[in-house]
């Protein structure tokens, strides 16, 4: 058994396992960097494996940067198990980017929140399906850094691997914003979607299949 701190200052985090072989991964300046890293944590051993236990867990300085719920994980020689109750989304995004640079949202801005987030880490399946996540969205919104657009309202179920992100959207009242062509925006809207991000050596490609947007009388 062991604990301790960490509160380091211009930490890089560098690319995890399954991104090793990754040239763009690993190139000059796409580690994940953070101003500074806060974080109790705590080690115990557990069978064949050990307890990890991250308490005041922060990804940065500002106010913004609020400390994060517990998350914990055990962890194997092969194989690992976390979770954490919740997250703001924007905290996500960050750690999604780290875990796979090319799902990169630096051109827009997420609220909300995430919760029930799990992931597992297991080295003996192929790769694209060693890493599994999964977590729940609720009143979520995405707008763009110019502020042109914005979708709000957004409840979702987010799952995927190393290579995959599925999104199953539902709203019963979304509001759409489009500033630079509406003064007024759509609010009331229904919607549905399912959306898939799939990776590829020039970045990404998104599909969407079953959308559904309803606006009543």
């Amino acid at each position: 058994r062991a604990d301790g701190e960490l509160r380091p200052d211009d930490v890089t985090l560098d690319a995890p396992p399954w991104l090793a072989d990754d040239p763009v991964a690993r190139a000059p300046g796409r580690g994940q960097r953070l101003a500074h890293l806060g974080a109790n944590w705590r080690l115990a051993r557990r069978d064949e494996g050990w307890q990890v236990q991250i308490d005041q867990l922060a990804l940065g300085r500002s106010e913004k940067d609020a400390t994060l719920p517990t998350l914990s994980f055990e962890v194997d020689g092969r194989s690992a198990h976390g979770r954490m109750a919740q997250a703001p989304l924007d905290a996500v995004a960050q750690v999604a980017r780290w875990l796979n640079p090319s799902f990169d949202a630096a051109q827009v801005a997420l609220t909300g929140t995430a919760k029930d987030i799990e992931f597992n880490w297991d080295a003996t399946q192929p790769a694209g399906r060693r890493l599994q996540m999964s977590t729940t969205v609720q009143r979520a919104s995405i707008a763009s850094r110019s502020e042109s657009f914005a979708l709000h309202g957004l409840n979702a179920r987010i799952t995927g691997n190393e290579r995959t992100i599925d999104l199953d959207l539902e709203s019963q009242d979304a509001r759409v914003e489009f500033r630079d062509a509406f003064d007024e925006p759509f609010e009331g809207l229904r919607l549905a979607s399912r959306i898939r991000l799939q990776t590829n050596p020039d970045g990404w490609h998104l599909t969407t299949s079953n959308l559904t947007l309803q606006k009543d009388a």
